[in-house]
């Protein structure tokens, strides 16, 4: 696919200017099977979730699984594949790049470089999703713009920069953080109890933490520049 045949399935319409759900049932009527959700089981793609379910969509459910999750995430996925009778698709890091990387470096190494954080999250979370998302024509996430000034100019449609050949789909890009926490209330969608222990982004355990600034990134590696508070899985560096 490329930003052409994409055009074409838009039918050249403002697609920033259609509410959530409408990008959601669009992308499942336009990809059905090639379309891939990659589910972290934060609020906002639990919010995707919910939609999806509404609609009787049912894409292929991918969960990056990157071996140092905190507990609870577990225990929560748990909850999720109940409530909604879902079957996620696991993947993991490459045990074989794993290993050479924690053989050459201790395992928290990445907290004193930041080249070395990014390479343990392209090891843990970008090969997996590249895998995941491999032989399909688009992937849905649940980015916001209002999440952090990295992802200020995240559109609800577009080509991947990151990922050749593949449409980028982010229903609620121009959602904010009480727009999520609202419909997950007004539609009885379960959420992760940490957001209630003042976690405001959930990822690997030694890389995030509650946080009270109100900025949503601060908890994620926070050691580093609020900048460069990124895993390379959307942005390239």
């Amino acid at each position: 696919m490329d930003a052409s045949e994409l055009e074409k399935l838009t039918l050249g319409q403002d697609m920033d200017a259609r509410s959530a759900t409408e990008i959601v049932g669009w992308a499942w009527e336009t990809f059905k099977d090639d379309l891939v959700f990659s589910c972290s089981f934060s609020a906002g793609d639990m919010v995707l979730l919910d939609m999806l379910a509404r609609i009787d969509a049912k894409p292929k459910i991918i969960f990056v699984d990157s071996c140092r999750l905190i507990p609870e995430t577990y225990e929560f996925i748990d909850v999720v594949m109940d409530r909604y009778r879902i079957k996620p698709v696991f993947y993991f890091p490459d045990t074989k790049k794993l290993a050479a990387y924690l053989s050459e470096n201790a395992p928290n190494a990445f907290r004193h470089d930041r080249e070395l954080r990014l390479a343990c999250c392209e090891i843990r979370r970008h090969e997996p999703l590249r895998r995941a998302n491999a032989g399909h024509k688009a992937w849905m996430a649940g980015l916001r713009r209002s999440q952090c000034e990295t992802r200020r100019a995240v559109t609800k449609v577009s080509m991947d920069p990151v990922h050749e050949g593949i449409a980028k789909i982010c229903p609620i890009a121009d959602w904010s953080w009480e727009q999520v926490f609202t419909y997950a209330k007004e539609h009885s969608v379960p959420v992760q109890p940490l957001y209630e222990r003042g976690y405001m982004s959930i990822g690997c355990a030694p890389c995030t933490r509650a946080s009270s600034s109100g900025d949503e990134r601060a908890g994620r590696w926070w050691w580093e520049s609020s900048s460069e508070r990124e895993d390379g899985v959307h942005f390239i560096f």
